[in-house]
């Protein structure tokens, strides 16, 4: 089930956060892919520039990124908007710290942050999600069904 922004961030507490996101399937983001032979690295400038766009209309700052050819990592800066409190995008700062809020434990966010992809090679997700996901998929079997069960709770 999805969270409003308000439940989910806190920038009172946290207000930097390590965003990743990642291509599948050996696809390629960026650079050379050697089996095909085909070079992705036209859109890296185009990455950069959105990452760029995005930062200037959101109330967020980009303190460092980095496009690799199969993933993004960006380091933002939220601020709060406690100016405009009648406002629909004003984040409440009473919020308790974000891995409370969903319920995740911090020494298994540890643990799966700091191992990430030995540990998770796969789907990685509460349960339920993986479940849905690798059958959505065809897959025989759902991969990383425990280890998650034993991270997320």
């Amino acid at each position: 089930m999805t969270k409003a922004r308000s439940q989910q961030i806190s920038l009172d507490t946290t207000p930097y956060y390590h965003c990743v996101t990642r291509c599948i399937r050996r696809a390629f983001l960026c650079g050379y892919d050697q089996c095909s032979g085909t070079s992705y690295e036209h859109r890296r400038q185009w990455v950069e520039d959105r990452l760029m766009l995005l930062a200037e209309v959101f109330a967020i700052d980009i303190c460092a990124y980095a496009v690799m050819s199969n993933h993004v990592h960006v380091l933002l800066q939220g601020h709060s908007l406690k100016s405009c409190e009648d406002k629909r995008t004003a984040i409440d700062g009473n919020l308790p710290p974000i891995l409370d809020r969903i319920g995740i434990d911090s020494e298994n966010w540890i643990a799966l942050t700091t191992a990430f992809e030995k540990n998770t090679n796969t789907f990685v997700g509460a349960e339920a999600h993986i479940e849905s996901a690798a059958l959505q998929l065809g897959c025989k079997r759902t991969p990383n069904r425990q280890r998650c069960k034993l991270l997320f709770g």
